[in-house]
């Protein structure tokens, strides 16, 4: 199995673009209004704007899949916590999140793997 290389097209320009608004806006949160209702809008939004990011990321490298993984369910066991304040509800919520993207990256993966396998 030969290793695809990482090509900037435009899809991965606005992959990375998703990524890095997505990353300021956690960041934002953080330093100005951690713990109010609009840091949990804005964790919200910045956890879909990084899972928007890694789908149109082609192919995904893992250095970049795993900790984005990890910040989206971060995102969401925060906005869990604030919302509910229930640290059992906001660990579940990270714990869901980080399974169900890794099953679906996953899936991704399998799904190409077996389509390029019918082409041929």
């Amino acid at each position: 199995m030969t290793k695809k290389r990482f090509d900037w097209t435009l899809s991965n320009l606005f992959a990375a673009l998703l990524l890095v608004v997505g990353i300021g806006l956690l960041l934002w949160l953080l330093i100005t209004s951690f713990g109010t209702r609009l840091s949990v809008e804005a964790a919200v939004t910045a956890g879909v704007l990084l899972l928007a990011g890694l789908v149109f990321l082609h192919p995904t490298p893992v250095t970049i899949l795993a900790p984005m993984i990890g910040l989206i369910s971060l995102s969401a066991g925060y906005a869990t916590y604030f919302s509910a304040h229930s640290w059992f509800s906001a660990l579940v919520a990270i714990v869901m999140m980080v399974a169900i993207l890794s099953y679906g990256f996953n899936l991704r993966q399998a799904l190409r793997r077996r389509h390029s396998s019918w082409s041929h």
